[in-house]
């Protein structure tokens, strides 16, 4: 993924689609320090060998350079972003938990 920030997820023939999951790691470019930044971990559940459930959850970098996930209560402007970037491709996503559901194959 070229973006270093989120970008829209699509509903593409009954499959998620993420167009940019941002950076999982990111510290220093272009000899700056970047801060502040989040970026999307897919989560990917498979029974039987099926595509059961796809969801995310957001991540941060510490100023230590740690990953953090972040609950989705603490992130709601950036997940409220998500949500209106992808709103015109079809993805009816909730929090559930620690993440943010985007497919489930029940949910058809």
């Amino acid at each position: 993924h070229g973006p270093h920030f989120p970008l829209a997820i699509e509903i593409y023939r009954d499959k998620p689609v993420f167009y940019g999951l941002g950076s999982f790691c990111f510290a220093r470019g272009n000899k700056k320090l970047h801060r502040n930044w989040v970026g999307i971990l897919a989560r990917i559940t498979l029974e039987n060998k099926e595509l059961s459930r796809v969801a995310y959850s957001l991540v941060r970098q510490s100023e230590n350079t740690e990953i953090n996930l972040r609950p989705p209560q603490d992130e709601s402007e950036a997940i409220a972003h998500i949500e209106r970037l992808s709103q015109p491709y079809g993805p009816r996503m909730h929090a559930d938990g620690d993440a943010v559901v985007v497919w489930q194959a029940d949910a058809k």
